[in-house]
């Protein structure tokens, strides 16, 4: 069950992201580091609230991990901008641990999956029209091509999991996580080809932020209920 504390809790960490995301545009990037850590700690927070609210389960448990794993990958996203000797290693972290909290939820949707084989087709079916795009479009070397396919392909599983799902139960749990994984792969989508493409729009940027938040705001209270 979703409580005040958890609304008041995803309204202040909105905010914090909207400040941040001003913070980044005036290239203050101190303060924005530590906004962004701020509102990842918020959604984690909610996570660990709703964890609690439900009596705790390995699906929350997971998700929570998940949500850890981003608020890790937050903040070494946009620590590369205040380490430039190490850039590229600092950015490597946070990719990593964005999949692997990916990964998480991976782990927490496929045991309630009824229908994997169909499901696991329309994610591959989904990530390679993404995919070619992405090969087609963007600028970028060839190795981070490849992970960012896998990455891709990844988040478009979990997204179509979660639909799934969605599909064979309709509970508060699987609407929450469902929409909150279409979020986030929109936003990871706009993510890719606004970053490398071939030039960088700060207002897509924000929109790709909000989302972000969203998708991770209502992944973290879909914690609360029993899958």
């Amino acid at each position: 069950m979703i409580n005040v504390f958890m609304a008041v809790l995803c309204a202040a960490g909105m905010l914090v992201q909207l400040v941040f995301i001003y913070s980044e545009y005036r290239k203050k990037m101190v303060a924005a580091l530590w906004l962004k850590g701020l509102a990842s700690a918020i959604f984690v927070s909610v996570g660990v609230s709703a964890d609690i609210a439900a009596g705790g389960s390995r699906f929350a448990d997971t998700v929570v991990a998940g949500l850890a794993f981003g608020a890790i990958g937050d903040v070494f996203l946009n620590l590369r901008y205040l380490v430039k000797k190490n850039e590229r290693l600092v950015f490597a972290v946070g990719v990593v641990s964005f999949f692997l909290g990916h990964v998480m939820y991976l782990i927490a949707l496929l045991p309630y999956c009824d229908h994997i084989p169909a499901v696991a087709a329309a994610g591959l079916a989904v990530a390679g029209i993404l995919v070619c795009c992405m090969f087609r479009k963007i600028k970028a070397e060839l190795p981070l091509k490849i992970f960012g396919g896998i990455y891709i392909t990844t988040v478009a599983l979990m997204a179509t999991v979660a639909m799934g799902n969605l599909v064979s139960v309709m509970n508060p749990n699987r609407v929450l996580f469902a929409v909150g994984a279409l979020f986030f792969l929109a936003s990871d989508t706009i993510l890719v080809f606004n970053t490398f493409g071939p030039k960088f729009n700060f207002c897509l940027g924000g929109i790709t932020l909000i989302l972000y938040y969203i998708g991770q705001s209502l992944i973290a209270l879909s914690a609360a209920f029993v899958p």
